[in-house]
């Protein structure tokens, strides 16, 4: 069962303030109901404050020279409050008409209402991540409506497949593009496996960039579904968007650890026969009807998986920052035995406001180590379901458990192994002797600075980094199958270094116009993407010594591979939405990509358009329909174009 514990240290008010005077008064919501707990400061002054009791009512000792008091309750608006002179101030808050409507993360990270948008955003709960699994997204399978959340058998922490509203593609990934506070995730993530031999990518199996992140670290999450919803980020999110908005610090100070522990055994085994043992010499089951009941069953080779996450975080803040710090740590054992996964995650995310609250700066960095082992692999050789499933009932699977028995023609211990099948091992062999190991190390620091220069005009920049470092190794033991180890074994060794450079210059506009007749939302932009790739591998059979797996000890003519490629993206982007009367909405986007994909012999590239149009209705609004029977309709409509780029081998 998950178990969660929160320790809140309250903000301490100053309640004496000298030469000051006493303002006392009550507040209350629209229906006259007190408000207990409810915040009063002085504006400016956030450390003088007091909270009202369970009558609402409240007494604050302010200075002299204090003019205003800023009062907040949790689901309603602020309200800032001149002093004027005055002794006693009572004050009726009204509910936050964000928080009724319900506001959603869309594309670049804008807030957008939910009943404004065009297009299909899902919110996704917070409650969905109430049980912490290693990939957080493996827990919003069955939550959205029109995506497929496929796991990948290949163990703890492995690879989740995001497809929204079917396939695309039948050579690229169809898989959802991840953003992260309005700027795009590197995908990280390379072909599963599909065939028998699979023997040349030990990092095929290990889990995505999005399975790295810490989901205590995330504070908000939506789906954009569809071209429509993602056409502003061109090809990349021609396959829909999943937002994540990470998490900030919250006025006070506020620590808190959160545990969760899960446990898991297979959900469901194929059903296999009992009455037939083997013939002799095959390892199959075609053979004589057998007399006893087999001693073992396919049971009895899982263990019950264990996954824990640990995560404490400071949190604190004030009128003009917000710091959130976190360090977690996610370690798991799979249903498959010596399948392990680890993962630490540090995160420390900073907000200043500078000018009179006019200029924004917000930090973001975090870092990610994960170490996973034995990724359970598909198709056939490397498989230790193979041999399990197909084993014979006459056989005893125990009897293979110790896998490996001393040989003295080769002075070392070899696999026990009485199958002579070529491509089946024994299953505990493949589990120990086999080993796929993968360290990463993962950075990713940024910043944003945005400006105020009206009350409806700001302007933004922001950047990234994302630098990502994999080993990935495979030591095949001495007697493993001779396909994939010589006399000593096999030692394969990976190094692949990934680093995406983003960044971008946003014009906002929010303004109204003619009473609130019309609203306009508004941006204006231009980005850089910039995606470095290099990769060398090395490979081949031992030398002299048996399962010293080093280079040294490795054939002199051994397999030697280095790959280096950069991709960049160059785009300018415009998005606006006009609203009349809160009722009616109108949004058209604009994209134009010069990807280096296409640059010609001659140094240019060829652009490429991505367009989209959106409109939506409230009719309850509309039509002024007030019923407890409808209390929403909306009826809405887009198009989009948008497109795979050209293949890569990313």
């Amino acid at each position: 069962m998950p178990r969660s514990c929160d320790i809140v240290l309250c903000h301490h008010f100053d309640f004496c303030a000298r030469g000051g005077r006493t303002v006392t008064g009550q507040v209350v919501d629209q229906n006259n109901d007190p408000l207990i707990g409810a915040g009063v400061v002085v504006e400016g002054q956030s450390a003088i404050g007091a909270v009202t009791d369970f009558d609402g009512n409240y007494s604050l000792t302010v200075p002299e020279d204090a003019t205003q008091l800023r009062f907040s309750y949790i689901g309603m608006a602020d309200q800032v409050v001149d002093i004027a002179g005055r002794t006693v101030i009572n004050v009726t808050l009204a509910e936050d008409a964000n928080l009724l409507e319900g506001v959603v993360v869309t594309a670049l990270g804008i807030k957008r209402s939910e009943k404004a948008v065009t297009y299909n955003v899902q919110k996704v709960d917070e409650k969905v991540f109430v049980t912490r699994e290693a990939n957080m997204v493996n827990s919003l399978a069955g939550k959205l409506a029109g995506v497929q959340i496929n796991e990948t058998s290949a163990g703890a922490g492995s690879e989740s497949k995001v497809v929204m509203r079917g396939a695309k593609s039948i050579q690229n990934s169809n898989n959802a593009l991840y953003v992260l506070d309005g700027i795009p995730l590197p995908t990280l993530s390379t072909t599963m496996p599909g065939d028998s031999y699979e023997i040349l990518s030990s990092w095929n199996r290990s889990g995505d960039g999005m399975a790295m992140l810490n989901s205590e670290d995330v504070a908000d999450m939506s789906a954009l579904v569809g071209p429509s919803a993602a056409a502003l980020y061109g090809y990349k999110a021609a396959n829909g968007i999943l937002m994540l908005t990470t998490r900030g610090g919250e006025e006070g100070v506020h620590v808190s650890y959160s545990n969760s522990t899960t446990f898991s055994t297979p959900f469901m085994l194929p059903r296999l026969q009992s009455t037939y043992g083997s013939k002799l010499g095959q390892y199959s089951s075609w053979g004589n009807r057998l007399n006893v009941a087999p001693a073992w069953s396919i049971n009895d080779f899982f263990q019950t998986g264990v996954n824990q996450s640990h995560t404490v975080s400071l949190s604190m803040g004030g009128e003009n920052y917000s710091t959130y710090v976190s360090a977690g740590w996610n370690g798991a054992d799979g249903i498959i035995p010596n399948n392990k996964y680890g993962r630490f995650n540090v995160t420390a995310h900073q907000t200043v406001d500078f000018l009179q609250n006019r200029l924004h700066l917000s930090l973001l960095g975090m870092y990610m180590k994960v170490d996973e082992q034995n990724m359970l692999s598909g198709g056939l050789y490397h498989n230790p379901l193979v041999p399990v499933y197909l084993m014979s009932p006459g056989d005893n699977l125990y009897a293979y458990a110790v896998y490996e028995r001393y040989n003295p023609q080769r002075n070392f211990p070899t696999q026990f192994w009485s199958a002579n099948e070529m491509s089946m091992q024994n299953p505990f062999w493949l589990v120990n002797r086999n080993l796929f190991n993968t360290g990463k190390n993962r950075f990713l620091a940024g910043g944003s600075l945005s400006f105020d220069i009206t009350d409806w005009l700001d302007i933004q920049a922001r950047v990234r980094t994302d630098y990502n470092a994999t080993i990935a190794e495979q030591k095949f033991y001495a007697s493993s199958n001779g396909l994939f180890a010589g006399e000593y074994g096999r030692y394969y060794y990976d190094d692949m270094k990934t680093r995406q450079t983003y960044g971008d210059v946003l014009l906002n506009v929010h303004k109204t116009f003619g009473e609130n007749l019309f609203q306009l939302n508004a941006v204006l932009g231009a980005s850089i993407e910039d995606y470095f790739y290099r990769g060398t591998a090395i490979g081949g059979d031992l030398l002299g010594v048996a399962n010293l797996f080093t280079f040294n000890n490795m054939e002199t003519g051994k397999a030697f591979d280095k790959e280096t490629y950069r991709d960049q993206v160059q785009s300018v982007f415009g998005t606006a939405q006009l609203g009349l009367k809160n009722m009616i909405f109108l949004d058209v986007t604009a994209r134009n990509d010069w990807a280096s994909q296409l640059a010609r012999s001659d140094g240019r590239v060829t652009p490429i358009f991505y367009p989209s149009v959106g409109l939506s209705v409230i009719l309850t609004d509309l039509f002024k329909v007030n019923s407890d029977f409808l209390t929403f309709a909306k009826i809405r409509g887009s198009y989009a174009e948008v497109g795979n780029p050209i293949w890569t081998i990313r």
